[in-house]
């Protein structure tokens, strides 16, 4: 994953250098994306309306052991012509089948992250964000039928696996 993520960057950068810019376009209007990659350890398509003025708003869907949806609230900050900061909160929901849930349990996770975006003046975007904090499911434990939510931050390593990961294209409106 390190080297993917090495790669898009130093192709990114590389596009950079070697597109002529779009003139006037600062990468900051609104547009309609869609994108897919890992979203808190969940294989997933989201669906995003970004504003001019920066708030962002995602669902998608996706797979892991069961169906899952995530939504997504959060702000968009322009460092660039092409790069942008994006602190947000995610909610990701997932039914899975495990050992302590042989009929199936409901997951959700609370997340608050901050991703680094890449989206290129063709539309082409990649985007990669690490929780700073967040609940997460743990469980279930012995003599419960659902897991229960946990407070972890970034600094223990726990939400390492709860990052995002997506690369998808913006259609400018």
């Amino acid at each position: 994953m390190t080297k993917l993520v090495a790669l898009a960057i130093v192709l990114s950068v590389a596009g950079r250098a070697t597109a002529p810019e779009q003139g006037g376009d600062d990468g900051s209007g609104k547009s309609v994306a869609v994108a897919g990659g890992l979203i808190a350890l969940t294989l997933a398509a989201d669906a995003e309306v970004q504003t001019r003025w920066g708030p962002a708003i995602a669902a998608g869907v996706g797979e892991r052991r069961g169906p899952a949806f995530n939504v997504y609230l959060g702000e968009t900050i322009f460092l660039g012509a092409h790069w942008s900061l994006r602190p947000g909160f995610r909610f990701e929901r997932s039914w899975q089948t495990v050992t302590g849930c042989p009929t199936g349990c409901t997951f959700d996770a609370y997340l608050a992250e901050a991703a680094i975006r890449y989206q290129a003046p063709s539309g082409f975007l990649f985007e990669f964000g690490l929780p700073a904090f967040g609940w997460v499911p743990v469980g279930p434990d012995a003599g419960e039928t659902e897991p229960h939510l946990r407070f972890y931050t970034l600094a223990t390593g726990d939400l390492a696996l709860f990052g995002t990961l997506l690369v998808g294209y913006a259609f400018a409106l």
